[in-house]
C-alpha cells in the first residue's frame, strides 16, 4: 500500500509540474505578434530593436483585442498604440533623463573606491574616480547597478527626486573574495597593500606620516618595514640592504637615474600630483627588468583626475599644478616647483644646510683638536612636468609625458684653522619623456606601444686649493626604449599578459670612450583570482645584445586565503641589472655627490645577478592587522666600486656577492578616526668578496634592526600623527693606528682593522605633522600644516670615516650627523 500511495503521489507531482510548465510556456515576442496578427486580423509597425530578445510567457489565447494588448505591456513596459482597429504602433514609452551624481565609499573604513562600475539598462558603464566621484545620465525610472572586484554588488532605485543632491553609496566586502587590494588602509589613507603584496600609494590622497608636511613619494618609503636609508636621505635608500642604484624607478614608464633635490633629502617627484605609487620588494611582474633591489613606479595618467588647479608652498620650496580638459577628449597636466634658497633663507634651509655642507667635524687624532669648516652655497632646485593624453574613442588613445629635473649649486668651504677653502660648482639635470599608443580591442585584448627617452647629466668642477689643482668630472646616460605589450582577459579570474622591449643604453664619463648595451627581452605573465586565491606566475627572457648572452628570470606569487581573516603568501624572483653606480673618492665635492652611473661589460664587470624568496602570514580582523615576513635575498657579481666603501677597499675593484636573511614585523589598529601602527625589521646582510678578504664581513647597508611607530588622528577637517624611528648604528672601519703608516714608495696610507668591525650609535627620532584644511566653497579649498622632525633634537652621528691631511700628516676622522631639529610649515590653495 505504502508503495502504491507513493506510485500515485508521484505522478500527481509529475502532472502539476507539466501543468505549469504547460502554462508557463515562453516564446518570442515576434512570434506572438505573428500570432495576434493571424488571430485578430491585426497590423503590427515596430523597430526590430525594440523587440529583439524579447520573450513573454505565452497568456490565454482567448484574451480580446484590447486585453491582450494591455497584458503585452505588462509585460514588456512597451507601448501598444492602436491608429485603428487593424493597426497597431509598437514604441518604447518616452522616459524622462536625469543626472546622478554621487561618491561610492567602503563600508568599513569610509574611504573612496575607486574604478567602481556604475551602469544601467542600455547605457554604458562609468567608472569612479581616485575619490569615489561619479556623474551618470540615466532614464528617471531605472535601476542602477554598482560593481567592484572585492565588494558585493549594489543597486540604486532612480527616481525623478534622486538628482536633487548628490547621493552616497556604500559598498560591503566581500569577505570570501580575495581582493586585489588586500589590506585598503596601512599606515595611513591612500597606502594599501595589493594582493601581490606590492604597496600602493596615492600623495595626493595619502594622510599625514610623522614629520612630514607633504606625502613625499621617498620619504614615505622609508615607512615601510624593509626598507631604510641609512643616512636618512632619499638618495640613499636601501631594499632588504641593496643599494639605492639597484633600485628601479620608473615615472610613466621612463626610467629615471635621478631622483632627489638639495643631494637626497628632498624627492625630485612633485607629491601634489595625483600620482600613483606602486612599490615591489619581491614578485616582480615580468614585464619589469633592470633592478636587482626594489621597483618604484610613479604613474599619473592626466584623464584619470577632475579638473582643477592648485597652489602651494613649504619654507624650502613652492609649486603649482593644474589639470583640465581642452576638449572633451584631450587631457592635460602640468607640475613646476622651484626651491625659495635664493630668495627666502628660512630656518628650514638652514638646518638642511648643515645637514649637507656644514654640518661635518674633522678631528685631527695626531694634534687632538677639531677643525670646523665655514661654507657659503649658492643652491638652487627646479623639476618641471607636462602630460596630455587624447582619446579618439572609449578604445583608441595616445597620451605624452615629460619630466626635467635640475640642481645647481656652488660651495666655497674654508678651514677656520689654516684657512684653507675649496669651491666646488656642480649640476644635475634629467630630461625624460616619452609617447604611447594604447589600443582596446573587442573580447578582452588591450594593447600598448610605447617609446620612452631619458637623459641624465652631471658636470662638476672641484677646486683643491691645499694641492693647487681643479677636478672635473662629467656622467652623462641616454637611454632609449621601444616597448609593447598585449593583455587578453579571458574571464573575471584569468588574465594572460605578454611583451617585447629593446633597449639601447650608453653612459660616458669624463673623456673615456662612452659604454653601450643594447638588449631585447620578451615577458608573459598569467594573473588568476579565484574566491580564496591569487595567482600570479611569469617569466622574463633577456637578450643581451652586445655580450651575446641571454638569461630567463621567473616570478611568481601566491597568495592563499583561508578562514576569512588569514592569509599565506609565498613570492619568488630573479633578476638582473646592467647600469650601476660607482663611488668615486669618497671626500670630492665635499661627499655630496660621489656616484657617476656605469656600464657592466660583461667581462671584469659582469651584469648584477639576484634572487629571493619569500614567505608572508597576515591576519585581519575588526580592525588588527598582524604581517609577519621571512626572506632570503642574494646579489652575485657584485662590483665592489659600487658599495661605497670607505676603508682599505675604498680603492679597489672586486667582484663579490651579498646575502641577506631577515624577517619583517608589522601590527597596525584601526578603531574610529584613530591608527596605531609599528613595524620592526631584523636582518643579517654579509658580504663576499674572496680578492679583498677571506672570511664574509658585514655588509655596508646592513641594518640589523630598525623600528617605527606611529599614531594618526584624522576627523573630518584635520590630521595630527606622531611618530618615531629607532635605527640601529651604521657599521664602520676603525685604523689600527692615529698615525698613518708609510708604504714601500713612501706614501701615507690608513692601516685599518677588519672591515666594517666597529658600530656607530643607534639612531632615536620623534616626528609630529599637523594639518587642517577648510572648504571655503565648493570650488575653493585651504590647507595649511606644521611638521617637525627630530623633536628631541638629538644629535646622533650616522657616518664616520678617515682621511690623510696630507699637509699635517696625520689621519683625520669625519663624522656626519643627523638632521636638527627642522620645523617646517606649509600652505595650499585647491581651485
Amino acid at each position: 500500500m505504502f508503495y502504491k500511495s507513493l506510485s500515485r503521489i508521484w505522478a500527481l507531482l509529475f502532472m502539476c509540474c507539466t501543468l505549469v510548465f504547460a502554462q508557463q510556456k515562453t516564446l518570442s515576442l515576434r512570434r506572438y505578434i505573428d500570432m495576434l496578427e493571424k488571430q485578430h486580423q491585426l497590423s503590427f509597425s515596430f523597430l526590430d530593436g525594440d523587440i529583439a530578445h524579447k520573450r513573454i510567457v505565452l497568456p490565454n489565447r482567448r484574451l480580446a483585442k484590447d486585453e491582450a494588448l494591455a497584458d503585452l505591456y505588462a509585460k514588456t513596459g512597451l507601448l501598444f498604440t492602436k491608429v485603428n482597429d487593424a493597426y497597431v504602433v509598437v514604441h518604447r514609452p518616452e522616459r524622462k533623463e536625469l543626472r546622478v551624481r554621487g561618491f561610492v565609499k567602503d563600508d568599513s573604513t569610509q574611504l573612496p573606491i575607486e574604478n567602481a562600475s556604475i551602469h544601467s539598462i542600455d547605457r554604458q558603464p562609468t567608472l569612479t574616480n581616485e575619490k569615489g566621484y561619479f556623474s551618470v545620465i540615466v532614464p528617471s525610472s531605472t535601476t542602477l547597478t554598482i560593481t567592484h572586484l572585492g565588494y558585493k554588488p549594489l543597486y540604486y532605485s532612480v527616481t525623478e527626486g534622486t538628482a536633487i543632491e548628490e547621493v552616497s553609496l556604500v559598498m560591503d566586502r566581500q569577505v570570501n573574495q580575495l581582493e586585489e587590494i588586500a589590506v585598503k588602509h596601512f599606515l595611513t589613507n591612500g597606502l594599501q597593500i595589493r594582493t601581490d603584496r606590492s604597496y600602493q600609494m596615492k600623495p595626493r590622497m595619502t594622510g599625514l606620516l610623522p614629520g612630514l608636511t607633504e606625502p613625499d613619494v621617498l620619504q614615505t618609503l622609508q615607512q615601510l618595514p624593509g626598507i631604510v636609508s641609512i643616512d636618512q636621505s632619499i638618495s640613499n635608500i636601501s631594499v632588504r640592504s641593496g643599494s639605492h642604484d639597484q633600485n628601479l624607478f620608473l615615472w610613466n614608464g621612463i626610467r629615471l637615474f635621478q631622483t632627489g633635490h638639495f643631494f637626497g633629502l628632498i624627492s625630485a617627484f612633485n607629491p601634489n600630483l595625483p600620482h600613483t605609487v606602486t612599490i615591489y620588494k619581491n614578485g616582480t611582474p615580468a614585464m619589469l627588468g633592470e633592478s636587482v633591489s626594489g621597483t618604484i613606479l610613479i604613474d599619473s595618467p592626466p584623464d584619470q583626475v577632475e579638473q582643477s588647479t592648485s597652489i602651494g608652498s613649504s619654507l624650502i620650496n613652492a609649486d603649482v599644478n593644474s589639470s583640465f580638459k581642452s576638449s572633451p577628449k584631450t587631457y592635460w597636466q602640468f607640475s613646476g616647483r622651484r626651491s625659495l634658497m635664493d630668495y627666502v633663507n628660512s630656518p628650514v634651509y638652514q638646518r638642511y644646510s648643515e645637514r649637507v655642507f656644514q654640518n661635518t667635524k674633522v678631528t685631527n687624532f695626531f694634534a687632538d683638536q677639531s677643525l670646523s669648516y665655514r661654507s657659503e652655497e649658492d643652491f638652487r632646485f627646479h623639476d618641471l612636468s607636462g602630460q596630455v593624453k587624447h582619446r579618439f574613442s572609449d578604445r583608441v588613445a595616445i597620451s605624452a609625458n615629460a619630466l626635467w629635473i635640475a640642481n645647481q649649486l656652488a660651495v666655497t668651504q674654508q678651514n677656520s684653522l689654516d684657512s684653507i677653502s675649496e669651491t666646488s660648482e656642480l649640476a644635475q639635470m634629467s630630461f625624460a619623456t616619452n609617447l604611447m599608443y594604447e589600443q582596446k580591442w573587442t573580447n578582452g585584448h588591450e594593447s600598448d606601444l610605447r617609446v620612452s627617452f631619458s637623459r641624465y647629466k652631471l658636470f662638476a668642477e672641484d677646486f683643491y686649493e691645499d694641492r693647487d689643482q681643479i677636478g672635473i668630472q662629467r656622467n652623462q646616460v641616454l637611454d632609449k626604449t621601444l616597448s609593447l605589450r598585449h593583455a587578453l582577459i579571458l574571464s573575471d579570474a584569468w588574465k594572460l599578459s605578454a611583451g617585447y622591449e629593446w633597449s639601447d643604453i650608453a653612459i660616458k664619463n669624463d673623456e673615456e670612450e662612452a659604454q653601450s648595451l643594447q638588449s631585447q627581452s620578451i615577458a608573459a605573465q598569467l594573473v588568476a583570482r579565484y574566491p580564496n586565491l591569487f595567482f600570479t606566475t611569469g617569466l622574463r627572457g633577456i637578450h643581451f645584445i652586445s655580450h651575446r648572452r641571454f638569461r630567463a628570470e621567473p616570478r611568481a606569487s601566491v597568495s592563499y586565503l583561508f578562514k576569512k581573516y588569514w592569509t599565506i603568501t609565498f613570492a619568488a624572483e630573479a633578476k638582473s641589472q646592467a647600469a650601476y653606480q660607482e663611488i668615486q673618492q669618497q671626500q670630492d665635492f665635499f661627499g655630496i655627490e660621489t656616484r657617476r652611473w656605469k656600464l657592466a661589460d660583461g667581462e671584469e664587470t659582469p651584469i648584477l645577478r639576484s634572487n629571493q624568496v619569500s614567505i608572508e602570514a597576515q591576519f585581519q580582523k575588526r580592525g588588527w592587522l598582524l604581517r609577519a615576513e621571512s626572506f632570503a635575498k642574494q646579489v652575485n657579481d657584485l662590483n665592489s666600486r659600487s658599495q661605497g666603501f670607505q676603508n682599505q677597499f675604498s680603492q679597489v675593484h672586486a667582484i663579490g656577492d651579498y646575502t641577506v636573511k631577515g624577517v619583517e614585523l608589522q601590527v597596525q589598529k584601526q578603531q574610529g578616526r584613530f591608527t596605531a601602527w609599528t613595524n620592526f625589521h631584523i636582518n643579517d646582510s654579509r658580504y663576499s668578496f674572496p680578492t679583498l678578504y677571506g672570511t664574509r664581513f658585514t655588509n655596508n647597508f646592513e641594518t640589523p634592526y630598525a623600528i617605527r611607530w606611529g599614531l594618526l588622528y584624522a576627523p573630518q577637517k584635520w590630521e595630527a600623527a606622531i611618530g618615531g624611528i629607532w635605527y640601529a648604528g651604521r657599521y664602520y672601519t676603525q685604523p689600527n693606528s692615529r698615525i698613518p703608516s708609510i708604504a714601500g714608495d713612501g706614501s701615507l696610507y690608513i692601516d685599518y682593522m677588519a672591515p666594517n668591525s666597529s658600530k656607530l650609535h643607534d639612531n632615536f627620532q620623534l616626528n609630529a605633522s599637523l594639518s587642517l584644511a577648510i572648504v571655503v566653497r565648493k570650488s575653493l579649498r585651504f590647507k595649511t600644516g606644521l611638521a617637525i622632525q627630530n623633536m628631541a633634537n638629538n644629535a646622533t652621528v650616522i657616518n664616520r670615516s678617515y682621511r690623510i691631511n696630507r699637509n699635517s700628516e696625520t689621519i683625520e676622522e669625519i663624522d656626519n650627523y643627523n638632521l636638527a631639529r627642522t620645523s617646517n610649515v606649509f600652505i595650499r590653495l585647491y581651485f
